[in-house]
């Protein structure tokens, strides 16, 4: 059967022999049996930084965030990212930036994007996460971003790690050698993944009191402030008139004592002198 093409490969070859001899067969790597069918391949945006976090498609700016691609089972295949970048729908040098560059290493931009490229495979469900580190950001043009990544499947375990850069030609000519033989290789189709998140308007502090309370209370306290100090003058008032009131009535007191004594002298002696006379 000649160029039969199945989901998820580009074309396969299949050619079958026998042989009436006994032979013993030798294998050189592990085959993969059944219909796997293609990578299941997702790319999220999530709530924080880490893979932990709900997956979100409204951001403000400044918010962390996490751009997560995932393969939900690593048993058949695997996978590595590379030349991830973001724009704003119109996919112009002019609006786009840089997220992950052709090796997958993340590409720094302070206040956007944060370094280094994380991967991990959980233990449990064998689902593996390639992510980075983020914060919302928006192009004057749009309050969309798009983010495209380039992800590339592998049978196995991709022989090309994650964001492997500076090696030596030693190295490279190892890992090619590597990449030929049949125990892994990557899939000749490259996916195209896409993610938008929508910016949210930031929330400004109001200027103006949002409601009636608010602008009665700055005068309610001003009100009390006049009221206070109005007591306190009519305190000091009272006070200096008590004490002029007791002063006044002090001073009357004494005019009043000095003639009644005065005048009980005087008639002392007259009746004094009426007594001798009888």
């Amino acid at each position: 059967m000649r160029d039969l093409l199945v989901e998820g490969m580009e074309g396969l070859t299949v050619r079958c022999e026998y042989n009436m001899d006994d032979i013993t067969p030798r294998t050189y790597a592990d085959v993969v049996t059944g219909s796997g069918g293609a990578p299941l391949l997702k790319m999220v945006i999530r709530d924080g930084h880490g893979v932990q976090g709900s997956v979100i498609d409204a951001v403000h700016v400044g918010q962390r965030i996490t751009l997560d691609v995932i393969m939900e089972d690593t048993s058949i295949y695997d996978f590595y990212v590379h030349d991830c970048y973001a724009h704003d729908g119109m996919n112009i040098p002019e609006a786009s930036i840089g997220i992950i560059d052709q090796d997958g290493c993340a590409i720094r931009l302070s206040r956007a994007v944060d370094v280094p490229t994380f991967s991990t495979t959980q233990a449990g469900t064998g689902a593996k996460h390639v992510f980075i580190h983020m914060y919302g950001f928006q192009f004057t043009t749009s309050q969309l971003v798009y983010i495209q990544c380039q992800v590339r499947p592998c049978l196995q375990t991709c022989n090309r790690p994650q964001c492997q850069v500076n090696i030596s030609n030693t190295t490279l000519h190892l890992r090619k050698k590597r990449e030929t033989t049949p125990e892994s290789f990557a899939l000749a189709e490259n996916y195209n993944l896409t993610a938008v998140i929508r910016i949210e308007p930031q929330k400004l502090q109001p200027i103006m009191p949002s409601n009636s309370q608010e602008l009665i209370q700055p005068n309610e306290k001003k009100e009390l402030c006049v009221d206070l100090t109005t007591v306190i003058l009519v305190l000091i008032v009272f006070a200096i008139i008590c004490v002029l009131s007791l002063c006044i009535t002090i001073y009357l007191c004494h005019r009043v004592q000095v003639p009644s004594k005065d005048k009980f002298s005087y008639y002392t002696p007259s009746i004094t002198s009426s007594t001798y006379s009888y």
